[in-house]
């Protein structure tokens, strides 16, 4: 079975990567190009890909209970709350006063954060809306670490505030630009019109 799943993720993968290529190529996105002039901006660019693969993912699962970090049957389509567990458990914790009158409105918070890891995932993976996926994201990543307090593996750190740094990283460099639709998309009436969704 591991060595199906092995195989799997690999072909999908490489299916993957096959379409960036054929798009980039077709969009005037040399990859070796881009690696040469910034790579910095090409580091923080994969690194952006995959953050917002991680969040396009956690949205599939809470919205469909794909049986991972969602059991099957418990997504929010079939009436499970992908918040009201996390915000209880977070009313225990440090700073419980602040997650405990969120319980009371989970529903409303669902909708959100499903809202919240889709527009992310995307903007992330494609490489547009730049500021705005930056800004939001390192708000959400934040709130969702104070939530975790007190901290099980180490008194100050956790994955939550690598992903904050990253998308820090993100929002200062040409990541977008150097992998991804950052290049064209700034080109678009609609950012030359509103430069916050850059």
């Amino acid at each position: 079975m591991c060595e199906a799943f092995s195989i799997r993720t690999l072909l999908i993968l490489w299916w993957i990567v096959s379409i960036y290529e054929r798009v980039s190529y077709r969009y005037g996105m040399d990859l070796k190009t881009r690696f040469d002039e910034d790579r910095g901006a090409f580091i923080f660019g994969i690194l952006r890909v995959l953050l917002g693969a991680m969040l396009f993912w956690a949205f599939l699962d809470k919205m469909f209970g794909l049986g991972y970090a969602t059991p099957a049957g418990a997504g929010f389509i079939d009436g499970g709350s992908p918040t009201k567990g996390f915000l209880i458990g977070a009313s225990k914790g440090t700073f419980g006063w602040l997650f405990e009158p969120m319980v009371d409105i989970s529903g409303i918070l669902d909708v959100v954060i499903l809202l919240a890891m889709f527009a992310l995932g995307v903007g992330l993976i494609l490489g547009i809306g730049k500021k705005l996926c930056c800004i939001g994201g390192m708000a959400m990543f934040f709130v969702f670490y104070l939530a975790m307090f007190p901290l099980s593996n180490n008194p100050i750190l956790d994955e939550h505030v690598i992903y904050i740094v990253v998308l820090l990283g993100v929002l200062l460099t040409k990541s977008c630009e150097s992998i991804g639709f950052g290049r064209r998309w700034k080109e678009t009436a609609l950012v030359k019109r509103f430069p916050i969704l850059e």
